[in-house]
Parts: structure tokens; sequence; C-alpha cells
């Protein structure tokens, strides 16, 4: 539910400022200007593939489906990094190098600052917000800081947004100064650099976004360091000779399917080789809550 009230807050949020922005450079005759507009439409149709890869992901397993849906988060996050903040990257690369070849003076540049203020109070809000959902997280989780609950919590969604949240003030202040220097030395390719830029920081969040949830699409593991200590603590038990495998993979960013293959010592009768499967069951769910399927193979 919270997840949800992220994205439905980044979504109304930037439908507005998609909006303002575009009027904006439409006005003036910023390219900063119109590649911010790029950049919101692309927030703005991120949120809402968010919002459908969340419904998706929330379905119940089927027969197809055994494991359930919870990888169409990981499905639409990287269509989101891949081509709308790709294509909003490349089109205001475009833009910029264009202004840069042909500069034009800017006008009524008041306009800009206006629109400019009201997404940065909108992009700060919702990073704020954003940043204190994912220090709760840490909290929860215990985690050491934010970027290590981000990297172990593999929730797209909520990444998503405080990565995009923080990537727009960075493209706001790069706006805001361009339009500033170009109104003070008259020179527009200043302006145009601005796009330049943020076409590029675009195009690098694309990238890292996409990069995450290709691995989460094709079966992440958790973390060595995770795997390590629930390894360090299944050997243990007294009654475990050794573990010949042991793996795991995100089904979702909130279940996680373990296998673990273990030797066990000689003379364990059923009801105690019964009562350690549960012992290492409880001990992989305590390490890893969300580890909703557990799978123990018993091996000679």
């Amino acid at each position: 539910m919270r997840t949800k009230t992220l994205v439905y807050v980044a979504l109304i949020g930037n439908i507005s400022i998609a909006i303002m922005k575009g009027i904006a450079a439409s006005i003036t005759g910023s390219s900063a200007m119109l590649a911010e507009t790029y950049h919101s439409i692309s927030d703005t149709m991120n949120q809402i593939l968010l919002l459908i890869g969340l419904r998706m992901a929330s379905k119940k397993p089927d027969e197809q489906h055994p494991y359930g849906y919870g990888k169409a988060q990981f499905f639409w996050s990287f269509v989101v990094a891949a081509l709308l903040f790709g294509m909003a990257g490349g089109l205001s690369i475009i833009e910029g190098y264009d202004k840069i070849q042909n500069p034009e003076p800017l006008e009524h540049v008041f306009v800009n600052y206006v629109v400019l203020g009201f997404a940065f109070l909108f992009d700060g809000t919702s990073l704020t917000i954003g940043v204190r959902e994912m220090r709760l997280r840490t909290r929860e989780g215990g985690y050491n800081n934010m970027i290590e609950a981000m990297r172990e919590i593999k929730d797209p969604t909520a990444a998503t947004v405080v990565v995009e949240d923080s990537v727009a003030v960075c493209s706001l202040t790069l706006a805001t100064v361009a339009i500033y220097i170009t109104q003070k030395t008259g020179n527009a390719k200043w302006d145009g650099l601005a796009s330049l830029m943020i076409g590029i920081i675009l195009i690098i969040m694309a990238v890292i976004l996409a990069k995450e949830n290709m691995d989460l699409l094709i079966g992440e593991a958790v973390t060595t360091k995770k795997k390590r200590k629930i390894v360090r603590a299944i050997l243990g038990l007294e009654e475990v000779e050794k573990i010949l495998d042991f793996r795991t993979m995100y089904l979702s960013p909130k279940e996680v399917l373990v296998t673990c293959d273990v030797n066990f010592k000689d003379g364990l009768i059923t009801d105690e080789l019964e009562d350690v499967i549960d012992k290492i069951e409880r001990i992989i769910k305590q390490e890893l809550p969300i580890a909703k399927r557990i799978y123990i193979e018993v091996e000679g």
C-alpha cells in the first residue's frame, strides 16, 4: 500500500508539471525546458506503467503461473528504463545539440523560473516522501544504510521513484542554472548545453535501472553476504554434515524462492530428519523473511 501511495503521489504531480513545462517551453523557446518536458512526460508514463506492474503482480498464482505474477513489476520497470527514459534522454540530446548549433534567444524567461519553482517544490516533496519511506524500510529491515536497503529490498517501484526524483532535482538545477546564465550572457548555447546534459543524465539513469531490472527478470539471487550468513547458520547445526547446493531467486520484491541440498550426518532417524529440516527452514526465514517458498533436499 505504501509503495502505491508513492507512485500515486508522483503520478499526480508529474502530470501537472509536464503540462506546465510544455507550456513554458513553447512560450520561452528554452531547450532546457523542453528537455524537462520530455523528462516529466517520461516520469508520468513511468508511474502509469509501474501501477500496471503492481496490479499484475498482485494476481494470484494459477496453473500457467504457479509462482505468481510478481516479476511483472520487474518487467514494467525494465520497460520504463529502456524505453521511456532512454527515449526522453535521446530527444533531449537531439534538442540540445540543435540549440547549440542554432542558438536562439529566450523570451519571457520569468515563465521558466515560475514553472521550475513549482517543479522544485513538487519533486523535492516527492523525494522527501520517498527517502522517508526508504529510511523506514531501512530501519524495519535492520540494514546499515538506505543504499544497502535499496539493493536488498529489490523493490523496483520504490527504488525507481526515489532515483527518479533525485535525478529530477539534479536536472531542474541544471536547467535553472543554464537559463540564468543564458539570460545574463545572452548566449543561448548554455540553454542547449543544459538540454544535452539532462539527456545524458536520463540515458545513464535508463542504463542503470534497465540493468538492475534485467538481472531480476532473469533470476537474480539474494546478495552473497546474505547467502553466506544463512549457510553459516545452517552449518552450525550439529546434524548437518555439509551443504551441497544453496540457491535463491527473487520471484517478486516480496518473495524469494530458496532451494537447499543438505548432506546430514549418518544415523538420523525420520523424526530427527524432520526436526532438523524444520530448524533449517526457521533459520532461512529468520535471516530472509521474504523466503516464501523453501525446498530442502535430503542428500545421502
